[in-house]
Parts: structure tokens; sequence; C-alpha cells
């Protein structure tokens, strides 16, 4: 499990050698019980009900999957969490628990102590029980920890703890051969934007369909389906929902969707997966403009469009449909085939911002038409004449990145332009630049550049982009009075004593040779510092800045928190993965909240004076020893309530002393090794048992129909 923010990813096992699985175990041993390794101060408030969990979970009512005994399933992006109904109820969702809790006979009676059913594991069928022992030590939690469910269809899952909230897997879907499946598969994605939530769509409660049967109509869809989306039929899975409609669930990257057959029509483009669920409320208007004559795609485009007004959701009437167009002043149809040969571009004549990236585009003309165009993002099209600009007289904002040029010098009589973005272009030179005198941002990532004596007399530049480029003297910055933003990322020889600015705020230096923060003393107003993977060894200087909030500085070589003087305006400080045996000093920062001390070298969290600013304090994977890390009553480890009283949140996974890690890397290794003989015992007797049908086919057939018989007296008995 690998963390990220607080929730983690997963990396199966079976992608690892088996010497990497041993150095992963070592490196990830979660020892004793450490599965709540993300803290937090107990509160009456119920994660998923009255504020989301860790991986932003917060339940609205849908997504229903099933139900158990004592709790509903809810599938959350692709997998499921168990919400009880006693939480439910408490957390104002009655109606659902009334719905769903199944209803105790009229006659019941309550068992009595001694008519106590034993712990459910004990009656589980052996296979059943093989997988809950494998869950709970791939998990590596106490088995007890685990509690066995039971959906009113018969099916057998279990759930299991994970931060502050828990998930749901069916024992069908563990395979004693292979990785637990990882239900946070999809949440990159997620985090980068693509947050599509499944439990929006209107066949919310579904399950496998029983029946690999379907009629006609639905099979020849499920065939188009594939070919729409370049699948193989298999890749496909067939689903039904409580009423019985035809339902298919489709791979997509790292997370998967589901459309319904009903929705499918042949001939016709499937609809995006993405914004489908987002869009119902828009069917209408969307009716409105396919009555008009736009396809899907560019449909799509519109609802994300802009205007001063919202999308019309509701709009049956062309005429107004094509009124509120009119209003549309920004519109990406980029990475569409030929979106300048779309229908209805006209009917948006008052488009301000135009993104027409990252598809190949011949003839630049159809965009004349936009007569008040402002800004232009046309990355990784592949224009190589610029002379349409010259008919663009209040363009302000032009993205060429990805265009393959090399020469900026047809930009020289574009006075007016406020804003260029050339990155990925192999630009050595920026000299033209020198004649733009309004340019306010620079994008020019990715670049050659090495000279920027042409950006000395460009006073109104505010945000400046130098990343991956080979720049060493920056006094051509210096006096800028609007430069707020600097990204100098990968420019291994900057040299930062020639940087002097007066309102610079946010500063990028990842994977630059800066070893130390002095330059903090002629840049006053820096707020927000990113230092990643540089030389830094030390934080002395931090406390020259007069605006300074927040410094990421991971992957350094800090050996020490303790500055000469104090810091009082430091509110964020992540030093992960440094090399700190300590966290005093941790008080010459009077005013820090968040503290993020992950990967280093720490073996106590003791310091001479308590801490009482800190409240979330990450220590994950450091060399605290177990003993520390017991929880107290408010669910805050024992030597952090001590060291940093007012902490309520953080995390702790990955630690133990030196000692307590070699002996789990020791039973890692026996568990490696145990699993692998498992696991090639498994292969033998199933081959043995392959060949033993091969020599004696009559044999086995008696023995299969002997189970047969055994099967049905069972089931006319229990029946």
């Amino acid at each position: 499990m690998v963390r990220h923010g607080d929730h983690f990813h997963y990396i199966p096992k079976a992608s690892l050698s088996q010497q990497k699985q041993v150095q992963a175990s070592r490196a990830v041993s979660r020892l004793g019980n450490q599965s709540n390794s993300h803290y937090r101060v107990n509160s009456s408030k119920i994660a998923g009900l009255h504020y989301p969990t860790s991986n932003g979970f917060l339940f609205n009512g849908r997504g229903i999957k099933g139900t158990t005994p004592t709790g509903i399933l809810v599938e959350h992006h692709n997998h499921l969490h168990f919400i009880s109904f006693a939480d439910l109820r408490k957390g104002g969702w009655g109606s659902i628990a009334d719905r769903y809790q199944p209803q105790k006979k009229a006659d019941s009676k309550k068992q009595s102590p001694s008519s106590k059913k034993p712990r459910t594991e004990n009656t589980l069928p052996k296979d059943i029980k093989d997988k809950l022992a494998y869950l709970a030590r791939e998990l590596h939690l106490d088995i007890s920890r685990i509690r066995v469910l039971k959906t009113l269809n018969g099916e057998i899952g279990f759930e299991y703890p994970h931060d502050d909230h828990t998930h749901v897997i069916m024992a069908k879907d563990i395979d004693l051969s292979k990785p637990i499946p990882n239900p946070h598969h999809d949440d990159e994605d997620h985090h980068k934007g693509h947050h599509h939530d499944e439990s929006d769509h209107k066949h919310e409660e579904h399950e496998h369909t029983k029946s690999n049967k379907l009629s006609d109509e639905d099979q020849k869809k499920l065939i188009y389906l594939a070919e729409k989306l370049g699948l193989n039929p298999n890749q496909i899975e067939v689903l039904t929902s409580e009423d019985g409609s035809i339902i298919f669930k489709y791979p997509h990257d790292d997370h998967s969707h589901t459309i319904a057959s009903k929705d499918i029509e042949i001939g016709k483009p499937i609809p995006d997966g993405h914004h489908d669920h987002s869009h119902a409320k828009d069917k209408v208007g969307m009716a409105t403009l396919k009555q008009i004559g736009f396809d899907d795609e560019i449909i799509q485009d519109i609802l994300h469009a802009d205007a001063p007004t919202p999308f019309p959701s509701n709009e049956t009437n062309p005429e107004k449909m094509r009124q509120w167009l009119a209003t549309v002043t920004k519109i990406n149809i980029g990475q569409r085939t030929n979106p300048f040969q779309r229908f209805g571009l006209s009917l948006m004549p008052n488009i301000e911002v135009l993104g027409i990236g990252f598809t190949p585009i011949n003839d630049m003309t159809p965009v004349l038409q936009f007569k008040k165009l402002k800004q232009l993002w046309m990355t990784n099209t592949g224009i190589t004449d610029y002379s349409f600009l010259d008919k663009m007289p209040l363009l302000e904002g032009l993205d060429i990145s990805q265009n393959g040029i090399k020469d900026l010098s047809f930009l020289t009589k574009y006075k007016q332009l406020s804003l260029i973005a050339a990155a990925n272009n192999g630009i050595t030179s920026l000299k033209p630049l020198a004649e733009l005198p309004n340019l306010q941002f620079l994008v020019l990532s990715h670049n050659n550049i090495s000279d920027l004596t042409p950006l000395s007399n460009l006073t109104k530049l505010q945000e400046l982009h130098l990343d991956h480029n080979n720049v060493k003297n920056l006094s051509a910055l210096s006096g800028k009075k609007d430069l707020k933003v600097l990204d100098l990322s990968n420019n291994k020889s900057a040299d930062l004593s020639t940087l002097k600015t007066t309102s610079l705020e946010t500063l990028l230096l990842n994977e630059t040779n800066t070893s130390n923060l002095s330059f903090l003393k002629q840049n006053p107003k820096v707020s927000n510092l990113t230092i990643n993977n540089a030389k830094l060894a030390s934080l002395d200087g931090i406390e020259e800045s007069d605006e300074i909030v927040k410094v990421e500085a991971e992957g350094n070589q800090i050996k020490s928190l303790v500055l000469k003087n104090k810091q009082g305006l430091l509110k964020f400080l992540n030093v992960t993965n440094n090399q700190l045996t300590s966290l005093e000093g941790v008080n010459n920062y009077t005013s820090l909240e968040t503290l993020s001390v992950s990967k280093n070298k720490l073996e106590s969290l003791d310091i001479k004076t308590p801490n009482k600013t800190v409240t979330n304090l990450d220590f994950s994977h450091n060399n605290v020893p177990t003993s520390q890390l017991k929880l107290n009553e408010k669910n805050i480890p024992e030597a952090v309530a001590k060291n940093f009283p007012a902490v309520v949140e953080g995390s702790m996974v990955g630690n133990g002393s030196l000692a307590e890690k070699a002996a789990m890397a020791s039973k890692e290794d026996k568990q490696v090794s145990d699993n692998t003989n498992h696991q090639k015992n498994t292969e033998k007797s199933a081959q043995a048992n392959a060949d033993s049908k091969k020599e004696n086919p009559k044999t086995h057939d008696e023995h299969h129909d002997h189970e047969e018989t055994d099967h049905a007296h069972v089931g006319h008995h229990h029946h």
C-alpha cells in the first residue's frame, strides 16, 4: 500500500519479483495493529454521512448496490462502502434504514445469552474461511476486525476497516493466488479531475445477470458497443438492474463505466461515460441542441461552455436556445476530429476564448468568424502558418505549445499580446519577446532557453514558467514589481543569488542544485516555496521571509528543524524524505499547523517542550516504536498527544523500531515463501487432477455423478 495524501494505492505483489516483494514488505511493514494508520480525534459525527471519508465518499442517498441484515452496501467508484442501519438513523437517513432493514417477525423472541450463535466464520464453508484468512493476512488485520456479511440474495462478503471508513469485498472476488483487489485503483484519476460517480446512474441497484442469454437486440448492442470502444466483447460485463433492464459495464483506463442497453442507438456515437451521469438533468436542453443540428460531441462541449447565464437545461424552444448560444463566451472543442467542420459554431459568434488543441488542423480560416476572440488555445495542432493572426486585432492570449516552433519572430507585430504559451518547442532565443511590451503571462517550459536578457524590459510580467530549461543568470527578472509567480524547476545551474524581486509570491525550485534558503532575504515577499528534490541541506534563512506561509521541501538533505531565530508566519511545512532524526526545533515555527516528516529517520517523537500549534502531523514511515503508537481515548497516538497536544489528525503508517521491522521482515519473508509454495502445490494438485481425468475419464464421470446425487440429496433435505 502506497500513501497518496490521506489514502493509499495498492501495488500488486504479482508485479514484483520475489526479491522486490521482500524489499517492499520491509519498506512498508505495518507493525502491530496499525490499521488505523490515519488517526483522527473521535467525534460524534459519522464519516461518510456528516463529512466525506478520507477517500471522498459522502452518502447522498443513491448508489445502494445491496443490503445485509445490518446495513447497506453503497457503490463509490469501483468499490463498496458499508453503512449500518444504526449509523443511517444517526446521520439523518432513517427513511433509508426503514426501507432496507429486514423487519423482525412479531413473534420473534430475544436470544438468551446461552443461545447466541458462535462466531460466523466457524460455520462458513472451508473455501470461504480460507478467503477470510487470506484477506486478513494480506491486509495485515486481526481476523476479528473483519466482519462476515451475507447479502439478501445469499452472497458472502467481508467488511474490513480502512482509515475512518470501511470497505466491503465479496468472497467471489477474492482469488487466493492473486493480490486483494485495490478499492482505490481509480482515485488517481479522480484527483486529476475525471470525477464520475456511477452511483448517479439511474440504474443504481444492479447485480450480475444470472443468465448469459441476451435478446437479439441486446446482443447486437453489446457487439456495437465493443466495436465503437475498440474492445473485445468479452471485456464487457453484462449486468441486470432491479427492474430487469440490461446494463453493460465496460473498462476505461484504470476504471469502468456502465451504460444501459436502451441508451445505446446503433449507428450513433456512444454517450460519453464521463459526462452523461452528471448531465442527466440537462437531457431536455441536450435534445433541443440535437434538434437544432449539433452532434453529440459538440453538445458535450456546449454543456461545459461559459456564458453569463447557466445552460438552459429544460429549454424546448430552439429559438430561445439559439438566443442563449449567442451569449456563449468560452468553449473548448479541442481533441475533436475536424473541430472547425462541426455544425453550429456560427451560432456562437461572441466567443472570446476558444480551445481547439490536441487535434490536427489544416485550415485556420474558420477561426476568423469569431470577431471578438481574445484568447486562442491551439496546443499540438501542427499549425505552421500563423498569418491568420493579422486579422485578429483583439487577440490577447495565444497558446502555440507543442507545435515545433523554433523561432518566435512572427509574433513581434502583435503588440497587444499579454499571454503567450510556447512550451515544448525547442526555442533557444527570446529576443522577439522584447518587442511585446504588454506581456503579462509567459509559459516557456521545456525549451532550450539560457539567456533571459530579452525579458529585462517587460515591466508588466506577472507570471513566468521557465521550468526545464538551461537558465543560470536571473538578474533580468530583478526589479519587476508585478512578477508574482516564477517556476525555475529543473534548471540545474540556476543562480538564486542573482534573483532580486520585491513582489514575488510563489517560487518553484524543484530539482535544482539549490543548497540553502539565503535567497529569501532578497525576495522577502515569497509566501509559497516549493523546492522538492533539490540539494537543500538546511532550513536556515526561512525566518528572513516577511510573508512565507507554506514550504514544500521533499527529498532533500535536511537534518534538523532548528533555526537561529523564530519563524512566526509559516503554517505548512513538508520535509518528507529528508534526514531528520529528531523533531527538536519545531517550536521555532510559532504558527505552524501542518507538519509532514514522513520517510525520515525518527526513532522518537519526544521534544523538550510540547508543541501547541501543530494540528496535523504525518510521521509515517519512520522508526518510532509501536509502544508509542497506542491510541488514547481520543484516537490519537499517545506519543503524539504527549508532545503535540493540539494535533487532531495525521498518519503513522510504516513505523516500528528497527528491531521490530527486522522481525516483521523475517515474518514477511516466510509469508512470501509460504504463499509461493502454496501456489505451487495448488498448481501441482490441479495438474495431477487433470492427468487423472485423462487416464480414468469413466471413473471421474462416475465420481462426478455421485457428487451431483449427493448434492441433490443435501439440497432436498435442506429444502
